[in-house]
């Protein structure tokens, strides 16, 4: 192999990989993900792009007194190997959300169940 074709490999894999990784977040504002009460969870979610998952994935809900406060999107390129070689039957994705204390003077009610006057 050639000293070109070996650094056009090296360069489109390490391409490849750099484009597999991507994260997004959904977040509230401030900065209060930081404090010592906050509380994090994570899951992997596997699905497909055929629209079934393999696994029902836990519904976690924030203790009371919390609130939601980000959510955070991931995938690697792994997940994305895995995604391709498997043409979309498996998807793996990380799952990350941050739960933190309610402020003001509703901090000590659980969540309002009550509808909106429209």
């Amino acid at each position: 192999m050639s000293a070109r074709l070996l650094r056009a490999l090296i360069v489109a894999g390490a391409a490849a990989g750099v484009a597999g990784c991507m994260s997004f977040v959904i977040e509230g504002a401030g900065d209060v993900d930081k404090s010592i009460d906050a509380q994090k969870r994570e899951e992997t979610v596997h699905g497909s792009y055929w629209g079934f998952l393999w696994k029902t994935p836990p519904v976690a809900k924030c203790e009371r007194k919390h609130e939601l406060y980000r959510i955070k999107y991931h995938q690697n390129a792994l997940y994305t190997l895995a995604s391709v070689v498997t043409l979309g039957g498996y998807v793996p994705q990380a799952i990350e959300w941050w739960c933190v204390p309610r402020e003001g003077p509703k901090a000590d009610e659980g969540p309002s169940l009550k509808p909106r006057p429209r």
